[in-house]
């Protein structure tokens, strides 16, 4: 993790020679546009730990404290990043809060740097082209939460927009409740 970004780095390890050969490649999921004073707030620490020991740190990384949730505050105007994670995987929500005036959630705009393409498939999924492989991330979803904090669907879903080369931002708003 960066403040602006989210970097996805992939590893090959090919033993089929003598020499072993480690492929990797790197995608930055980045803020276009974004608050350019971001700090990422780690928030409810886990009693497990991580260690990394990688070739490019021969001294490796150890203890390193898991969190149940990370926070980026106001990356955009009104619109917060929060990340988790389960056995699925890694997972990012945007929260949009009212306020500001529109709809917060039309300055979400990410680049994807080091991808070889992005593209959006026929089910709505974003599909992140890489030399090792594809990132997919599914359909995109929005909710809002009534005043009791519970989740409420609403009769619409956003989608994936391709807005240049590598870019993508979110269209296709519905009505919301807007207090």
């Amino acid at each position: 993790f960066m403040d602006t970004a989210v970097s996805y780095v992939f590893a090959k390890l090919d033993t089929s020679s003598s020499m072993p050969t480690d492929t990797v490649a790197r995608v930055d999921m980045k803020f276009v546009n974004a608050n350019p004073n971001l700090r990422i707030r780690p928030m409810d620490v886990r009693d497990d730990y991580d260690n990394f020991f990688l070739g490019h740190i021969p001294e490796g990384r150890s203890n390193v404290p898991n969190y149940n949730e990370l926070v980026s505050f106001n990356v955009w105007n009104n619109v917060d990043v929060v990340y988790g994670s389960n056995l699925a995987g890694m997972k990012y929500y945007f929260i949009c809060k009212p306020g500001g005036g529109g709809n917060s959630a039309t300055q979400i705009d990410l680049f994807y740097n080091g991808a070889d393409s992005v593209t959006v498939d026929a089910n709505g999924q974003l599909i992140i082209h890489t030399t090792l492989g594809d990132i997919v991330q599914p359909k995109a979803a929005a909710w809002q939460l009534d005043a009791n904090g519970n989740y409420q669907a609403l009769g619409w879903q956003p989608s994936y927009t391709i807005v240049g080369t590598n870019e993508i931002m979110f269209t296709g708003f519905g009505s919301y409740n807007t207090t």
